[in-house]
């Protein structure tokens, strides 16, 4: 069964736009897409390797600007 990004984006707990980007620069690679309506479908495995992406990319931290 494959997943829609929203649906992984929920299993990873990150934001939809946050998967698309990944989707988009190549970091996450989509089984299928449906292109009348830009629907990108992964493979359940996406999930660990989008826990990979986001455990090494961390969270962004402020600058502290004076």
């Amino acid at each position: 069964m494959y997943l829609t990004i929203p649906e992984l984006a929920r299993r990873v707990g990150v934001h939809r736009s946050t998967v698309y980007r990944w989707v988009r620069s190549g970091r996450l690679k989509p089984e299928a897409v449906v292109t009348r309506r830009s629907i990108f479908l992964l493979a359940p495995s996406a999930v660990a390797e989008a826990q990979r992406i986001r455990s090494r990319n961390g969270r962004r931290k402020k600058s502290a600007i004076k």
